[in-house]
């Protein structure tokens, strides 16, 4: 068993935004002070969140980071801080919470990598819906948040499947791969009314993924989905909220 720390470096494109891309994840194995920094590869997802930026800059910067971070023949005797090293990043840049993790699964970072920096790989590549599940689950145990896969019971007593519900939450995860948009949106349509008449039940929060964001019928979707949702997120920040739920 061992324990591991970890946070998220999200990209904002102005320090007032808080529209983000996750472009790199850091780890620190407490038990045997290996430190990893991943990063991404897929600069052209960047380049059309942010068409000002200088990639060859940011990939430079990010391979500083590794530098400074990554153990090293000048540094593998010095105490790491991750709690300290994240906290001095605080405008375009910066580091989610830190998530600890006790486990002995010895893909737990390629894994949480893979969550996290999704679309840097391909489809068959990325985590199974059913191991994305697993892996969200644990990150909600770690930090202490009660939740339970139990259908939430609607104003007609009829079940309503949600991937988790809190006390005060109930959470729906959508997922655009290999699907068809257009008969998509029907369906968003069936779960904005079951936000809708949910809303005096559960707070509704809808997560979704950011593969295709310049599709017209995947920002129809957005737009109904969020008419009647408490909130919703980009999986990865959606990630860090429920994280953070009481």
């Amino acid at each position: 068993m061992e324990t591991i720390k970890y946070s998220v470096l999200k990209y904002y494109n102005s320090v007032i935004s808080e529209e983000c891309l996750c472009v790199g994840i850091l780890f620190h194995n407490i038990t045997t002070n290996q430190r990893t920094f991943n990063i991404i590869k897929n600069f052209k997802r960047l380049e059309s969140f942010d068409d000002e930026i200088n990639i060859d800059f940011f990939k430079l910067y990010l391979l500083n980071i590794k530098d400074e971070t990554e153990n090293n023949i000048f540094n593998h005797n010095t105490n790491f801080d991750i709690e300290s090293y994240t906290r001095t990043y605080v405008n375009e840049l910066r580091f989610s919470k830190i998530y600890t993790s006790s486990n002995s699964d010895p893909n737990f970072i390629e894994n949480t990598t893979k969550l996290f920096l999704k679309f840097d790989y391909n489809q068959k590549e990325r985590l199974q819906k059913n191991l994305e599940t697993q892996y969200i689950s644990n990150i909600l145990r770690t930090n202490m948040v009660p939740f339970t896969r139990k259908p939430v019971i609607g104003t007609r007593n009829e079940t309503i499947n949600f991937d988790y519900q809190t006390e005060e939450y109930a959470i729906k995860i959508f997922s655009f791969k290999e699907k068809n948009l257009s008969r998509l949106i029907s369906n968003a349509k069936i779960w904005s009314y079951n936000a809708m008449e949910l809303k005096n039940i559960k707070k509704i929060i809808f997560l979704y993924d950011l593969d295709i964001i310049d599709s017209r019928e995947f920002k129809i979707i957005m737009d109904i989905l969020s008419e009647n949702a408490y909130r919703l997120f980009p999986l990865e920040d959606g990630i860090d909220f429920i994280s953070k739920i009481s």
